[in-house]
């Protein structure tokens, strides 16, 4: 952390990844680091619960729902699926493609990227996420689409 990098360990499909901070975040974490090691000063996770431990991730899931649930104006969901925290990543996916579209960016060239950044093996992996997106830019379609249609089985006739 002290390079401007977190070392994530044994994140998703049990790899190991380094997330580059922002020059602000990174001084932000810097002071946090100062500050809560005056409480846990032997502590294993970055961000200690109340006994130095790390959190459980039912307690991030309920973080998120109250978070949600306090927003203004209020976040709605479908019934039965609440927003989880990982469809925050999701969403910053579509939201840097969109950006770089918009600002004349060609997106095949920055999801490689991208897919570094999320620890994704293959370029698809991130268009993926695309792909699933309502909201991302009309142009983007027929890259999001590329190879994933061929993949999925023949829509009904009322679903098409």
């Amino acid at each position: 952390m002290l390079r401007g990098t977190v070392n994530i360990r044994q994140s998703k499909g049990h790899k190991d990844r380094i997330v580059f901070l922002s020059p602000d975040l990174h001084e932000y974490c810097q002071n946090y680091d100062a500050t809560i090691s005056a409480h846990h000063p032997d502590r294993m996770p970055f961000f200690p619960n109340r006994s130095g431990n790390f959190y459980s991730h039912c307690t991030i899931d309920y973080w998120c729902h109250q978070l949600l649930g306090a927003a203004d104006p209020h976040i709605a969901s479908s019934p039965g699926s609440p927003p989880r925290v990982y469809d925050l990543r999701h969403a910053r996916v579509v939201e840097n493609i969109n950006r770089w579209t918009v600002a004349g960016k060609d997106p095949e060239s920055m999801v490689p990227y991208l897919s570094l950044h999320l620890g994704h093996s293959n370029t698809e992996d991130t268009w993926y996420y695309f792909h699933l997106a309502a909201d991302f830019h009309p142009d983007l379609r027929r890259l999001a689409n590329t190879g994933i249609e061929g993949a999925l089985p023949e829509a009904p006739d009322g679903l098409r």
